[in-house]
């Protein structure tokens, strides 16, 4: 019997972007999450297809969450030129800085200083097409600052607050797929081949 998390994740698996979603968030889980395997759903978890912040012509395709926040969601946003799809990834704040500093506008690229009450952040909404063209100017926009620094040092202070939680809508189809993922990242890095699933 399949549940309603796999059906949602076989959706999610049928967007033409899903390929390029699925890269980067393994490779984001990987680079900014200790032990993801081991520490999910109680610590990390993600959604598929939520109802969250949906309104006509938008909708999250995926939303990942750290302790009690999320910390990387991605719409899809429906107009009249087509379909676009924005990768919103929130960060550490860097040392020093001032909210007016962390608004910033490149092409592809919005940052700004969301009103979380759990967190100060520093959020990033990247257009998904300008960010695989590689056309997003990172070491412009970071001052010097590392981006996944940034983004595993607020993982990291919340996963040491306690679990998530939002662990209870962990979607674990879309979890185990993620994983495997990362896996293969991590033997291509490697030089290797990624173990096969059973």
């Amino acid at each position: 019997m399949t549940t309603r998390e796999e059906q949602r994740f076989a959706e999610l698996e049928q967007h033409d972007a899903y390929p390029a979603i699925r890269s980067l968030v393994a490779a984001y889980i990987g680079d900014t999450i200790v032990n993801p395997a081991t520490t999910q759903p109680e610590f990390w978890n993600v959604t598929a297809l939520p109802a969250t912040a949906r309104a006509q012509g938008r909708r999250r395709l995926l939303t990942l969450n750290v302790g009690g926040l999320e910390t990387l969601y991605v719409t899809e946003f429906r107009e009249a030129a087509g379909i676009a799809v924005e990768l919103t990834v929130n960060l550490d704040v860097p040392a020093g800085w001032t909210d007016e500093q962390l608004n910033l506008e490149s092409e592809g690229v919005q940052t700004s200083r969301p009103d979380y009450r759990s967190a100060r952040v520093w959020c990033w909404r990247i257009d998904l097409a300008t960010l695989l063209d590689d056309d997003v100017d990172f070491q412009t926009l970071l001052a010097g600052n590392d981006f996944e620094d940034l983004a595993a040092s607020l993982n990291a202070g919340l996963m040491s607050r306690g679990q998530s939680p939002y662990a209870r809508n962990n979607n674990p189809a879309l979890v185990r797929d993620l994983l495997a993922e990362l896996d293969a990242i991590r033997a291509a890095e490697a030089g290797g081949h990624a173990p096969q699933n059973p």
